[in-house]
């Protein structure tokens, strides 16, 4: 079932109702753009504390992979523990919700590797985020 999110009678969360039928990239971003993230956390997810030895085999410097990263504090979380990580997104907005929220500047390039995919960076940190449909 594909939601079109172009309607104009669609109400913040109805579409929450349909996550895990067959969703579109416009279908996320709408999620995203109305604050219908019933999902997203404000907190590190106690589960990858609690195993991020196991994650890791008790290793720094891994690079570590976050699919559907949204504005996930896991990303901050992993690269403040000394990962590199990076995320995909295909909402624009959480990622850049994500980089507001830890007052990071970034830099933004296009990647040569997957059509209109944006990778928003902070280098310093060893983290990035690519915007894209995979």
């Amino acid at each position: 079932q594909i939601m079109d999110t172009r309607q104009a009678s669609r109400k913040p969360g109805e579409l929450a109702e349909h996550i895990g039928d067959s969703m579109s990239a416009s279908d996320w971003s709408w999620l995203w753009e109305n604050d219908a993230v019933g999902w997203h956390c404000n907190f590190v997810h106690p589960t990858l504390q609690k195993h991020i030895a196991d994650l890791t085999q008790g290793k720094s410097g891994c690079r570590i992979l976050m699919p559907l990263c949204g504005a996930s504090h896991d990303l901050k979380w992993l690269v403040d523990q000394g990962h590199q990580v990076v995320g995909v997104e295909v909402a624009e907005q959480g990622i850049l919700q994500f980089f507001t929220q830890f007052g990071l500047k970034y830099d933004v390039t296009s990647s040569k590797d997957i059509a209109d995919a944006k990778i928003y960076s902070v280098l310093y940190l060893k983290l990035c985020a690519c915007c894209c449909w995979l």
